[in-house]
């Protein structure tokens, strides 16, 4: 399973190159044969990671980077991409700010990347765990859109002890799911399946990621909406079963 996800990681560093970024302005893309699409709208909500904090090359992190790769890709569809990433922001943060910054946007993909500050503000697991249901009920129940959920992040430069706590934290997030049916995206163990040394060079510190790291997080998220998420002429369709679900190297059971 390791080289399994070891082959993933690099075919999301292989788009990195393939794709490029584009041009630096990357909320709303649309080319001059796209005035009569559909328009398409990816809200990504979350932490620091998702807002793109110390992201020296001040591309708006992963979020501003998919953007950029989608429009290259679809240059004939127009995207509207929302970061809706706070710095610091936790599991019960999202709940309270989901109808402003979520429901009301009428989105047709929902990128939920939130767990990071929970862990490290030591919010209890059950908390988490209802926290992460209540989002994605609510996304499900109010809106029509595609919901993909991204693990956290593994730290870097950490004991393996705490980072076998945050992997069984994160079990949580495929748990959930599974049960609800929506997708997820196993950043954690794909970073993992890096090696430590090369996970730490993509991190300024033991959290955020470097531009490089964005750049990969982007291309693999890319990646994942291609394979359930993005018809061929890039428009935004509903997975039929869950992308992402099904073959997971557990969580709780790393090999460090």
């Amino acid at each position: 399973m390791i080289q399994h996800w070891r082959r993933i990681a690099l075919a999301a560093c292989l788009l990195t190159t393939a794709v490029g970024l584009g041009a630096r302005t990357w909320v709303q893309h649309q080319s001059a044969a796209s005035a009569a699409v559909q328009p398409q709208k990816i809200v990504a909500i979350g932490d620091s990671i998702t807002y793109g904090l110390r992201d020296d090359a001040a591309l708006g992190g992963w979020v501003g980077r998919l953007a950029s790769m989608i429009r290259v890709l679809y240059p004939s569809q127009y995207y509207t991409t929302i970061n809706a990433g706070i710095n610091g922001d936790t599991s019960s943060g999202v709940v309270k700010r989901l109808k402003h910054d979520v429901i009301d946007q009428k989105p047709n993909l929902v990128i939920l990347a939130i767990g990071t500050n929970d862990f490290d503000y030591h919010v209890p697991a059950a908390t988490f765990e209802s926290n992460l249901r209540t989002i994605i009920a609510t996304i499900k129940q109010q809106t029509h859109a595609a919901i993909l959920v991204q693990s956290f992040l593994p730290e870097a430069h950490v004991a393996g002890s705490v980072l076998k706590q945050e992997a069984a934290y994160n079990a949580l997030v495929p748990a959930i799911c599974r049960q609800l049916n929506v997708g997820y995206e196993d950043l954690f163990n794909t970073f993992l399946a890096l090696g430590r040394a090369a996970m730490a060079n993509l991190r300024h510190d033991s959290e955020h990621p470097t531009a490089a790291g964005y750049r990969f997080m982007a291309a693999f998220t890319l990646a994942v909406l291609e394979s359930g998420y993005l018809s061929q002429q890039g428009t935004i369709v509903q997975a039929s079963s869950a992308p992402g679900t099904d073959d997971l190297l557990p969580d709780n059971e790393l090999g460090l």
